[in-house]
């Protein structure tokens, strides 16, 4: 396993903690506080945020397949490229293209002048 894939293995583990961290901070405050300004929201905005929420989640599940796919025939590690996609987008996908075009460059003897 390559560095960098240990710091994505880091990172997975710290946005995971994050959105846990998100979810049960939003409990207690419900819990703590009254639930009536948590109820006022209006059906319309519920809905958008449902949308939003489903297709953000559908692209998530999308570049994960995709990076999977792409980090097995290049023989990277294809599963912690999976789990960076579900968690960061579109974000896992340009860092996976970073890393490629920088180790292509690393990799590439220098030009005699």
């Amino acid at each position: 396993m390559k560095g960098i894939e240990k710091a994505a293995i880091i990172l997975i583990i710290l946005m995971i903690a994050t959105i846990i961290f998100s979810y049960l901070s939003n409990f207690i405050v419900v819990q703590l506080y009254s639930s009536a300004f948590f109820t006022s929201m209006n059906l319309q905005t519920k809905i958008a945020s449902g949308i939003y929420l489903f297709f953000t989640m559908l692209v998530r599940i999308g570049v994960a397949i995709w990076l999977f796919s792409l980090a097995r025939k290049q023989q990277a590690q294809p599963w912690v490229w999976c789990l960076f996609g579900l968690c960061f987008g579109l974000i896992a996908a340009v860092l996976f293209y970073l890393i490629r075009l920088y180790d292509a460059l690393v990799s590439k003897p220098p030009e005699n002048i």
